[in-house]
């Protein structure tokens, strides 16, 4: 079995202005770390990671961006990325599929972050 939770990357590089949804994302960080090594240590079979992204092509972006356009939103942001783009819901579906899979089944605890090199920065 796997359990894969999102999160953000928001968990693992604050903002200044963004303290309760940071603290809230660091929560299911945490949780997971704790639940893959619960399920490890009872032998449940179970394997338990989560998924980090940054900007998603959501209808979050319009919420959270001022801009005159989604388009002039999505171009702010990707403009933050070291990538030069934003992530895409089929980018977080397969990421999802990939740690549901027998192909990490040695991977838990772990968080895979999808955010175009915004944390390597």
């Amino acid at each position: 079995g796997s359990i894969v939770n999102i999160s953000s990357i928001a968990a693992l590089v604050a903002g200044h202005n963004f303290a309760a949804y940071n603290a809230a994302k660091a929560g299911v960080h945490l949780l997971t770390k704790s639940v893959a090594l619960h399920a490890a240590r009872k032998n449940y079979g179970v394997r338990c990671n989560s998924i980090h992204p940054a900007f998603i092509d959501t209808g979050m972006v319009d919420e959270v961006v001022r801009a005159e356009t989604p388009k002039q939103a999505r171009e702010k942001l990707a403009k933050q990325v070291p990538l030069g783009i934003i992530g895409t819901v089929e980018d977080v579906g397969w990421a999802v599929i990939y740690l549901a899979s027998d192909e990490s089944r040695f991977i838990t605890g772990a968080e895979l972050k999808l955010d175009g090199g915004l944390s390597a920065m």
